[in-house]
């Protein structure tokens, strides 16, 4: 059978997200999710089994992938102890898996603040500001969008 040129390319599509996808198979715009199901995927792990090393289950992986929930910082930090820098795809995630603390610290000092008016600048209380100091909890995906205008420089 002959084909004429015009009807060759008329049917080619092309695409270039694809073809990216497979020069480059984590790119920056990649969401958590579509991270984590490419990287489990490209290291044969299902969904169950990592589900098992992380200690959460099935479901909970399946609704990381598929953008539903946000992972837990200690579950951010349990990916990023298995898989390594890959993983992490956002500020949030380069914040958890730093040294919080210090983060928040030298961005105190570098503004001559007490602990108090680096919690009142930063629009959080006192009390999650000095728990996050002391290493007792994260500060959360919400509170980190809220305050890394201000932090931007020591990030």
């Amino acid at each position: 059978m002959t084909y004429s040129i015009a009807t060759l390319t008329q049917s080619f599509e092309f695409n270039l997200n694809d073809c990216l996808r497979f020069v480059y198979p984590y790119l920056e715009s990649d969401t958590f999710g579509v991270r984590l199901r490419k990287i489990r995927r490209n290291n044969n792990i299902k969904a169950k089994g990592l589900g098992k090393i992380l200690n959460i289950s099935t479901g909970t992986i399946i609704s990381y992938e598929n953008c539903n929930i946000n992972p837990s910082p200690n579950i951010i930090i349990k990916l990023y102890e298995l898989f390594g820098n890959i993983i992490i795809c956002n500020d949030y995630m380069k914040f958890i898996i730093s040294d919080c603390s210090k983060i928040l610290e030298l961005w105190r000092n570098k503004n001559n603040l007490d602990k108090r008016q680096a919690s009142r600048i930063l629009g959080i209380s006192e009390n999650a500001y000095s728990n996050c100091i002391n290493k007792k909890n994260f500060i959360s995906k919400k509170t980190f969008d809220k305050i890394k205008g201000k932090i931007r420089d020591v990030l």
